[in-house]
């Protein structure tokens, strides 16, 4: 039964780790020790790119168009934001009744959350205060499991400390896969409603895909379908504009709009920064970044990832933690995320082709939700390469996947229909920098000496795979679910 605040406004009984424990799940037959063992064979003959995550963009040590934040920024924002943003005096003014005079007063309540967040984020205490929804772990009860008898060790992942994932090359072959093509080639169809919760597991039962719907009610689907205006305003925007250029309207991963903000590191600089782009892109990425829809979704999208994989989770929390604190001039997304970067693909046909991300951490989680007005049992269906597997994906649902060691893309959907994502991530790069110290591979040796090198790589790096057995271990089994949230108790 859906819930109503004071305000009016519907929520969802998203409530009980039982949601979580009781998932449906699918298990998938393979090895994912094959997988690994073989990606590591064909990344003998690839160059080390993982100096460069960036995958051709480049970085600024400025923290976007919005200001840096000083400390305790959290406080002041929420003090600030108790005052009406426009009294001289900084007084407090009694809210106003009336058509416009009452609409003025919601603008300025949300320019004045708007502003929280901002200023949140930026300070890094969206690491250090962020503990997911209670609410998003109970609607995971009853969640339904897909097996595979695949072993998540045998994954592709780089062979250098499996930071990143394999690092692959563009497909010449654009053309995106029919689910027909598919089910006739082998491929199981995952049926889904996009609300029930589901997992995929593998031959130990680890939790290695986690499709975790949305919440449910009214409020949900008036937000997907304002994020939805939102991205589709700014495409039509920068098209008007000429803001978009070659790698962001046909990128490697599909002929679609895509606009990645956020952290990360590389394209030839010495430190993390966020993603650059020119003012005129700036400011269309600035409309997605505070419009509250896209903030709600990649709230959701984090707690999620909470609900699924805790242990992960706190690995994720700690570092972020660690690299705001020591770059605080650096900017976050949202206050209310742990990933460090977004893409926000604006279609209009968000179709991606077969493709690895392998700039992200090798082991890490990538959350995508799905937008737009398209059939879902017909097209627009994630596949899943290594796992065989081809998931009905409807709009305004959420799956998590590790996107740098499985390989998938997307079904075509109809001349006549749209598709959206909204996708977050952390790369590799970034963990790599903390663990590192603070430095890159050839800052820390050359202070070290090149005779080190070897002796620095086994002591930051590990053995060869041994990084990535720790990182399966940062994966939830059903078994260790309960247990895990327990003992790390991530909820507020």
């Amino acid at each position: 039964m859906d819930r109503k605040t004071r305000s009016g406004h519907i929520f969802s009984p998203y409530n009980s780790i039982s949601n979580v424990l009781g998932a449906d799940f699918l298990q998938v037959p393979m090895e994912f020790n094959d997988l690994v063992r073989d990606a590591f064979l064909r990344e003998e003959n690839l160059s080390n790119t993982m100096n460069d995550d960036t995958e051709g963009m480049e970085l600024t040590v400025e923290s976007s168009s919005h200001p840096p934040a000083p400390e305790s920024v959290y406080k002041r924002c929420r003090l600030d934001s108790v005052k009406h943003p426009l009294t001289s005096g900084g007084g407090m003014e009694k809210p106003v009744c009336g058509g416009v005079e009452k609409r003025q007063c919601v603008d300025r309540k949300k320019e004045s959350q708007r502003r929280v967040h901002i200023g949140v984020a930026q300070s890094g205490a969206s690491a250090e205060q962020y503990r997911a929804q209670l609410a998003t772990v109970k609607c995971q009860e009853g969640s339904s499991v897909v097996p595979c008898s695949v072993d998540a060790k045998e994954l592709p992942t780089s062979k250098q400390g499996s930071w990143i994932g394999q690092p692959q090359s563009a497909s010449d072959d654009r053309s995106p896969t029919t689910m027909d093509e598919l089910v006739k080639d082998g491929f199981i169809l995952v049926k889904w409603d996009g609300r029930s919760p589901k997992y995929i597991i593998d031959n130990e039962k680890r939790i290695i895909v986690a499709l975790v719907g949305h919440p449910q009610g009214a409020t949900w689907d008036q937000a997907i379908d304002g994020a939805v205006e939102v991205l589709e305003n700014v495409r039509e925007q920068g098209e008007t504009e000429e803001a978009f250029e070659e790698k962001i309207e046909h990128g490697r991963r599909g002929d679609f709009v895509a606009l990645p903000a956020g952290v990360s590191f590389g394209g030839g600089q010495q430190i993390p920064g966020n993603l650059y782009h020119p003012p005129i892109r700036v400011a269309l990425i600035d409309q997605l970044l505070d419009d509250e829809n896209i903030f709600w979704i990649a709230g959701f999208q984090s707690s999620a990832f909470s609900a699924v994989a805790p242990k992960l989770h706190k690995f994720y929390q700690d570092t972020s933690k660690s690299l705001f604190d020591h770059h605080p001039r650096l900017r976050c997304n949202f206050s209310n995320s742990i990933f460090a970067a977004a893409s926000f693909n604006c279609g209009p046909s968000t179709v991606s082709i077969h493709h690895y991300d392998w700039n992200n951490l090798s082991y890490g989680l990538c959350t995508l939700t799905a937008l737009g007005n398209y059939d879902p049992r017909l097209g627009g269906h994630l596949i899943l390469f290594n796992l065989k597997l081809v998931i009905e994906f409807p709009p305004g649902s959420t799956i998590l996947l590790p996107s740098a060691a499985v390989e998938h893309a997307n079904t075509p959907i109809s001349p006549n229909e749209t598709r959206y994502s909204i996708t977050q991530y952390t790369s590799g790069g970034l963990f790599r920098w903390v663990a590192y110290g603070f430095h890159s591979v050839k800052s820390l040796i050359g202070k070290k000496k090149k005779k080190h090198e070897k002796r620095l790589q086994k002591e930051y790096d590990l053995v060869d795979g041994e990084r990535w057995k720790i990182g399966l271990n940062l994966y939830s089994k059903l078994e260790e679910l309960e247990c895990d949230h327990r003992s790390l108790r991530p909820f507020k």
